[in-house]
């Protein structure tokens, strides 16, 4: 996967989207769904955003590989 991870409120729960996929992943609370959002976006190295209840971005995160971190 190298589509970014977003959590978006949606009605009374939370959304799990990713990048150009139909399919979301709800959650009951927003807790659960960052810990899960998080852990898509870290085992596929990609950008985390979550959105507020506005649908502003509060939070990016990236967990790309960094080249110059990786260098000796």
């Amino acid at each position: 996967m190298s589509k970014n991870v977003h959590v978006v409120p949606s009605g009374s729960g939370w959304l799990v989207e990713i990048d150009g996929e139909a399919a979301s992943h709800r959650y009951p609370n927003r807790r659960e769904a960052i810990q899960v959002g998080r852990r898509l976006a870290r085992a596929s190295r990609v950008e985390y955003v979550l959105h507020g209840p506005d649908g502003r971005v509060r939070q990016r995160d990236s967990y790309r590989r960094d080249p110059v971190a990786s260098e000796p």
